[in-house]
């Protein structure tokens, strides 16, 4: 989906993943004997689908907005100095630019906030439609799900699930699922939209 100036090959299953396109995530959520189905279902799908090639990693430091992390992520940048890379045409390092481009548009788009550093998190609320359309290209984009990261590092912490289900929306911790009133968090750390 990104890269340098060379892309690779995109696989059959690049567009599949474990939320469906027409927002269909998960089964009735009223009786409290469905909450271990939905958990298990969720699980289920993860393990069998390969989604950690496809999604982007968005630098979020300065940003306020979700916009604002595209923009920066396909920012061209000059590598000089001890930046520049070696050039296997000259044999010696130059001077170059780096440009990100997202090359092709997936039906599910997966955007990671990169909150952390070797030595600290960055807990910057940044803002993401929720209820509009996020516009990629010519492509309009649907807030799915969140998942939220609590703690202070990589290696510590709690994972919870935002999930959309027939409009409304539901918070996944654990074991246990509950409505869910606002969505934007500074926790926000995997951002799930579906093409429309």
């Amino acid at each position: 989906m990104a890269g340098l100036s060379d892309t690779n090959a995109c696989t059959e299953d690049e567009d599949r993943i474990f939320i469906t396109s027409n927002g269909s995530l998960l089964g009735p959520l009223c009786p409290k004997t469905q909450e271990k189905h939905i958990l298990d279902w969720f699980k289920e799908e993860i393990d069998k689908e390969s989604i950690y090639d496809q999604y982007i990693s968005l630098p979020i430091s300065g940003s306020s907005s979700i916009e604002e992390c595209i923009e920066k992520f396909q920012k061209n940048e000059t590598l000089t100095g001890e930046d520049q890379p070696f050039c296997e045409s000259c044999q010696k390092k130059c001077d170059m630019t780096k440009s990100l481009r997202i090359s092709k548009i997936p039906r599910t788009l997966l955007l990671h906030l990169k909150r952390f550093s070797s030595k600290s998190r960055d807990s910057s609320l940044i803002k993401f439609p929720v209820d509009s359309s996020l516009s990629l290209g010519s492509s309009e984009f649907k807030l799915s799900s969140v998942i939220n990261h609590q703690g202070k590092s990589t290696s510590s912490g709690h994972y919870l699930a935002s999930v959309r289900h027939n409009g409304n929306w539901f918070s996944i911790s654990d074991e246990k699922v509950s409505c869910l009133e606002k969505v934007e968090s500074a926790d926000a750390y995997v951002l799930f939209y579906t093409s429309q």
